[in-house]
């Protein structure tokens, strides 16, 4: 698979969900199918790796100090979130415009059960899967590692833009991929400095959970 459509693709399947069908669990669908399926179907069928040696060059491998490091970074990254929420959340979205976006996109309270699963196991797991691992792996011998560091970070930015524009005031729908784009310098870090991508999942569930936070706390 080419390297562009590796990079672009889970920009395109946000774009398709709800800029186009307008439909949040389609967007799950499509997005995570995406994540879920990219890797294997470049590393194993079209690379002919094994299942096992994908999963090592994806990262894997457990390291006590990375997955440690991975909890204190996941703590500060929820601490920053709940605290400028808690504090300027009137600048950063609309109460009612939300509900009511989400509505439309077919987002109830009764997924609530469903989006904390979602963002607890599934996303940490598949983004930092797809980016810090494979995405990684994918462009070594292609770009010095500054610039893998750099060019993954900014894709994974990319596509919260189509969630953050729309739900969010400007300019905070904006201005919010530059945390995200730092986190995934972050995550990527993490990932090169111990081979291991299990310190990059803790750390972004964990992170992930303040956004649970916010979803309960200020707009159900």
């Amino acid at each position: 698979m080419s390297l562009l459509l590796l990079l672009i693709g889970p920009s395109v399947m946000i774009a398709l969900g709800l800029l186009l069908v307008q439909n949040i669990p389609v967007t799950f669908v499509l997005f995570y199918g995406w994540l879920f399926l990219a890797p294997l179907v470049d590393s194993v069928i079209i690379r002919r790796r094994s299942v096992r040696d994908t999963l090592r060059d994806f990262g894997f491998i457990y390291r006590k100090r990375n997955l440690f490091a991975g909890y204190l970074v996941g703590a500060l990254f929820f601490l920053v979130v709940s605290a400028a929420m808690y504090l300027y959340h009137p600048y950063f979205f609309d109460r009612e415009h939300l509900q009511d976006l989400l509505r439309r996109w077919e987002f109830t309270s009764a997924f609530t059960g469903w989006l904390i699963f979602i963002l607890i196991a599934v996303n940490p797991l598949l983004e930092e899967t797809y980016w810090r691992g494979f995405m990684m792996r994918r462009l070594q011998g292609v770009l010095p590692m500054g610039a893998r560091v750099i060019v993954i970070s900014f894709f994974y930015a990319l596509y919260h833009l189509g969630p953050l524009v729309p739900m969010m005031l400007w300019p905070a729908n904006v201005l919010l991929t530059v945390p995200v784009f730092g986190a995934g310098v972050i995550w990527a870090v993490m990932r090169h400095r111990s081979d291991s991508l299990w310190g990059s999942v803790a750390s972004h569930a964990i992170s992930d959970m303040a956004i649970i936070g916010v979803y309960l706390l200020y707009i159900v």
